[in-house]
């Protein structure tokens, strides 16, 4: 049996950084923390809770070199409740430049 890990179409990959969101066409930003990022996909953290469906524009910066900066729409497909945050998974519905 495989694992879920050995089905993903995309390798994650850590990435302890800022992640800047908000939703397009608002003025204010709000900031989270990345966890992993993959070829499709982002999970981070944030304060806020997002509902599901919610579309973000993101802005992501690693402090990594081997991982290039990243400024994308995701739509938020799952929430997890934590003590004092949230950890939001987004899909990755497009790159801007």
């Amino acid at each position: 049996m495989l694992l879920d890990e050995e089905r993903r179409a995309f390798k994650r990959l850590p990435v302890a950084c800022q992640v800047i969101f908000k939703q397009p066409g608002e003025q204010q930003s709000r900031a989270g923390t990345g966890m992993n990022l993959s070829g499709n996909g982002i999970l981070f953290t944030t304060d806020r809770s997002i509902p599901v469906g919610t579309e973000l524009e993101i802005n992501v910066q690693p402090t990594m070199r081997s991982i290039s900066p990243l400024r994308a729409i995701v739509t938020i497909v799952r929430i997890e409740p934590t003590r004092n945050q949230y950890v939001l998974a987004g899909a990755i519905q497009r790159v801007i430049n």
